[in-house]
């Protein structure tokens, strides 16, 4: 880690009575005043709506971006509560940022009604195929345009990462997640977030440790050459 050029640009700031999309329309801005294409993002949350501010930027710099998505839930409902931006309809929204066949969903393992009878092109539950074997068949089209990787720490088990707001049993090892992500070893990734952390929920720590593994593993995997 120490031959790469590393930064910490800091939080967000964002106004504590502004509406979910105020607040994310800030967050935009504020990317957008610090990300160049030319840097590699790594975003840590927070509420999985923190993705779509990403992308919603890096989208006008990549029109070809795809999004990997790795997560127990797909996210893709279209409103959750009376809200149209959180965490359960965030995927959703950024479905209406890239076309929905560029976003590829690997590792969900339950879901609403609407979001299972909703076939997206591109969604593979573990009830139908193994996470690495999803992402082994999706590979090839992966290597040739910008890569985004949007990773919910609720992917892993709850035995290793029980610090997260919606923990699903039958989740992947670290070792498993590590190995997947090498997979895209060879892809040209531009950025990543890691979110759904919830340190509150996890007096031993575990899942912030398990979390900062897989950091240091996917930026050595992707950027450390």
């Amino acid at each position: 880690m120490t031959d790469l050029a590393l930064a910490d640009v800091g939080d967000c700031e964002l106004p504590a009575s502004a509406s979910p999309r105020e607040a994310l329309a800030k967050a935009r801005d504020e990317i957008r005043a610090v990300w160049t294409p030319e840097s590699r993002l790594v975003m840590l949350g927070g509420d999985h709506t923190a993705t779509l501010p990403v992308i919603e930027v890096m989208a006008q710099a990549y029109p070809d971006l795809r999004v990997l998505h790795l997560d127990a839930h797909p996210d893709t409902r279209e409103e959750f509560l009376g809200e149209r931006y959180c965490y359960a309809s965030v995927m959703r929204r950024v479905m209406e940022v890239i076309d929905e066949e560029r976003v590829y969903q690997v590792g969900m393992r339950t879901g609403s009604r609407e979001e299972l009878e909703r076939r997206l092109p591109n969604f593979f539950p573990v009830t139908e195929i193994p996470p690495q074997d999803a992402v082994w068949r999706i590979l090839p089209g992966l290597r040739s345009c910008p890569l985004y990787v949007t990773l919910d720490i609720d992917v892993l088990d709850p035995a290793e990462a029980p610090g997260t707001g919606s923990p699903e049993p039958g989740g992947l090892r670290v070792p498993e997640l590590i190995d997947l992500l090498r997979l895209l070893a060879e892809c040209p990734v531009v950025g990543m977030d890691l979110v759904e952390v919830a340190h509150a929920h996890d007096p031993s720590g575990r899942t912030g440790i398990a979390g900062s593994w897989v950091l240091r593993e996917a930026i050595l995997t992707w950027w450390g050459k």
